[in-house]
C-alpha cells in the first residue's frame, strides 16, 4: 500500500499571495493519475488489514490521508471523494474547538503567506532571544541537517527567510515562548485570523463520518511531541480522542504524528499510543507500507507527500 498525505486543497486566495496549497483541479487530476497507475485500497480491505484479518496483498494501491482538519477538506475534498466512490482518513487537531483560535503552526503558515520572508525573519530574530531557544534542538538540526527534520515539503520552494522562520518558531523555540512571539508578530504586521472558517466544525465531522470518511487524532495543539513531557503528550493524545469520539463511530483508533518526521516524536509517544489502544499511526517517510510494518511498525507507518507524484506540487 501507498499512503498519501495532503494538507491544504483549495482555490487561490489573493489575500494570501505566498500561501502553499494544492489547487483543486490538480487534486482531481492526481486522483485520476492514481486510479490509472495504482488503484485505491477499498475501505473494507483496509479495515481487514488493520484489524489483522488479512495481509497486504497489493503493495501499490493508494490510501488517501488528510491532515489538520481544514475546512478545505469539507468544501473540496469530501465532495470529490463521494463523487468517485472513494474514502479518506482525516486527522484533526482538536485544540481550536476549545480555544476558538487558529493553532500556532497554522498562524505561522499564514504569516509566511502574507508577510515578505525577509521582513518576517528580521522581526522574528529581533523578538527571540537566545534563552528562548532549545539549545539541544538547534544542535541536533545543525548536526543532522534538513534530513533530520523537515519544515517544507519535498520539491516545495520557500521564499527567502521563510524556512528560517519556520525552523525557529516550530522547532527551535521553547514551547512556553512560542505563542507570545507569534501573537507579537501578528500585532507588528497587523495580521488577524478567524478560526471560525478555517477548520471543520463538529457537524461536518459527524456528516463525513456517517458517509464513510475515517477520522483520527492529530493531538490537541499540533506541537512537536518530542519537546513535551510524557504527561503532556498523554494529555495531547487522550483529550483529542475524547473530543473526536463524541462525533465518530468506527472500528479502529488511528493517530497521525504532528510534523511526522522521526525526531518529531519519541518512545514516550509510541508507548502512549499503544497504551491507549490506538490501532495504527502515520508518520512521514517516503516508503510503501509492507506487511512487516503491520507487524512491527504500526505506530509509525510511512506516508508519501502528495507532491512526490504528478499533479501534487503545491503552488
Amino acid at each position: 500500500m501507498r499512503a498519501i498525505m495532503y494538507h491544504y486543497v483549495r482555490e487561490y486566495d489573493s489575500s494570501l499571495p505566498n500561501f502553499k496549497f494544492l489547487e483543486v483541479q490538480n487534486f482531481k487530476e492526481q486522483l485520476d493519475w492514481f486510479e490509472n497507475e495504482f488503484g485505491f485500497v477499498s475501505q473494507k480491505e483496509f479495515t481487514q488489514i488493520i484489524m489483522k484479518q488479512k495481509p497486504i496483498t497489493n503493495h501499490g494501491q493508494i490510501v488517501l490521508t488528510f491532515d489538520d482538519g481544514f475546512l478545505d477538506h469539507y468544501q473540496y475534498v469530501y465532495p470529490e471523494l463521494l463523487n468517485r466512490g472513494l474514502w479518506g482518513i482525516f486527522y484533526v487537531p482538536t485544540g481550536p474547538y476549545y480555544s476558538n483560535k487558529i493553532l500556532d503552526v497554522h498562524r505561522i503558515q499564514l504569516l509566511c503567506a502574507i508577510v515578505p520572508g525577509k521582513d518576517l525573519l528580521s522581526q522574528t530574530l529581533s523578538l527571540v532571544s537566545e534563552d528562548m531557544l532549545d539549545e539541544w534542538k538547534v544542535k541536533e538540526f545543525k548536526t543532522n541537517g534538513t534530513g533530520g527534520f523537515r519544515y517544507h515539503k519535498r520539491n516545495e520552494i520557500n521564499l527567502e527567510g521563510i524556512m528560517e522562520v519556520k525552523l525557529i518558531l516550530n522547532y527551535y523555540i521553547k514551547p512556553q515562548h512560542k505563542e507570545s512571539i507569534i501573537v507579537h508578530l501578528c500585532s507588528i504586521f497587523d495580521v488577524k485570523f478567524d478560526a471560525s472558517n478555517y477548520y471543520l466544525d463538529s457537524d461536518q465531522i459527524k456528516e463525513m463520518g456517517q458517509n464513510g470518511m475515517v477520522f483520527g487524532s492529530h493531538t490537541v495543539n499540533h506541537n512537536v511531541m518530542s519537546t513535551l513531557s510524557r504527561s503532556e503528550q498523554t494529555t495531547e493524545i487522550q483529550e483529542s480522542f475524547e473530543y473526536l469520539n463524541q462525533y465518530i463511530n468506527q472500528e479502529y483508533k488511528t493517530y497521525c504524528h504532528p510534523y511526522g518526521r522521526p525526531n518529531s516524536f519519541d518512545q514516550h509517544t509510541l508507548d502512549i499510543l499503544d497504551k491507549n489502544n490506538v490501532h495504527f499511526s502515520f508518520s512521514v517517510n517516503s516508503k510503501t507500507i509492507q506487511q512487516s510494518d503491520m507487524e512491527t511498525n504500526l505506530q509509525s507507518l510511512p506516508r508519501f507527500d502528495c507532491n512526490e507524484f504528478p499533479y501534487g506540487l503545491a503552488n
